[in-house]
């Protein structure tokens, strides 16, 4: 039984039903009773989506956790890799009736901070294990965002890092390179080991050595050491191949002073497609992640998890695009 039949059972209007199954204050007692009474007796479950789409006054609140270390460099102004994820969200978001605010995870990990909010996103690699226990605990609503926790069953938006770092290699092996080297990020983070996984498996299938460099690009730390120690004990590579644009261009910066040529010499391919990249000095080649579209994407599973819509755990990975610019051959 619809809305609609609902209605002419109990003589009133769709609008007068849509108001009591929202439980809007503009409906008499005894009309809401004579609804009520109909609904309980044909056993009526409205749709969640229908129900929510019913109310204009109905507001999702959400929350948008980021870890402290995110939030101190967050710059919603900047076209930075979060900022855009967040803003792809935000605008999703402003399209679907539903409030955001965002707070930092480690203070808000309280049970009492989170009455009145109807679900999470949870953005970021510093996401662990721990803090989804804690929201399934507590039976919140949540999806993962740029974070993959392997048997933790959550939901998850994620880019496909395997498939772009496998691109980037067979794109250098095309060009006649075979001395390619990785440089990556802490491997705790999905992201940096996906692509740490898709640079070594494609070196090893063509029969060439991978050969790989852990960098700290949360404090973006003096890179000559590693530079130094990579020249002196493997030589110098034909190609540098980084888990993110920021460390690309680091390393970009530092064989400058090693009087290294930038693609001459070396040719180095980035990840993410920051804004920031087009206009480095040479303009940072690199596997461009859809941002805006994986906040968006993020925002709409929740508001299925919240509204109970295909609500079984599901990870969902974009594909990114290669951007071939000046920094590779």
């Amino acid at each position: 039984m619809n809305i609609r039949e609902i209605a002419k059972k109990a003589d009133v209007s769709i609008a007068t039903v849509s108001r009591v199954l929202n439980s809007s204050e503009n409906v008499s007692s005894a009309t809401r009773e004579k609804v009520l009474e109909i609904l309980r007796k044909y056993e009526f479950e409205m749709d969640p989506w229908a129900k929510r789409l019913a109310s204009k006054r109905n507001k999702t609140h959400l929350f948008i956790m980021v870890s402290r270390r995110i939030l101190k460099f967050l710059d919603l102004e900047s076209n930075e890799f979060y900022s855009t994820v967040i803003n792809g969200t935000r605008n999703t978001a402003d399209m679907n009736r539903s409030v955001t605010e965002i707070v930092e995870m480690e203070s808000n990990l309280d049970e009492e901070k989170l009455k009145g909010v109807d679900g999470v996103l949870l953005v970021g690699g510093d996401t662990t294990a721990e803090h989804v226990r804690f929201f399934k605990k507590i039976g919140m609503p949540l999806v993962l965002v740029d974070q993959y926790i392997p048997t933790v069953k959550v939901d998850c938006i994620v880019s496909n890092g395997y498939d772009g770092a496998s691109y980037a290699v067979k794109y250098l092996i095309s060009r006649g390179l075979k001395k390619i080297v990785h440089i990556h990020g802490f491997l705790n983070h999905f992201g940096f080991k996906d692509r740490y996984d898709g640079y070594k498996a494609t070196m090893e299938q063509n029969n060439l050595l991978p050969k790989t460099y852990e960098y700290n690009d949360e404090v973006m730390e003096d890179m000559k050491p590693l530079i130094d120690k990579m020249f002196n004990v493997y030589g110098v590579p034909e190609a540098i191949f980084a888990s993110n644009d920021l460390i690309a261009m680091k390393a970009i910066e530092t064989l400058r002073s090693f009087h290294i040529r930038v693609p001459e010499d070396i040719s180095v391919i980035g990840f993410d497609g920051i804004e920031k990249g087009k206009y480095f000095t040479p303009p940072l080649s690199t596997l461009k992640v859809p941002m805006r579209e994986m906040g968006s994407l993020a925002l709409k599973r929740l508001l299925d998890i919240v509204y109970d819509q295909d609500v079984y755990p599901v990870r969902i990975s974009l594909f990114t695009e290669f951007i071939k610019r000046g920094s590779s051959v």
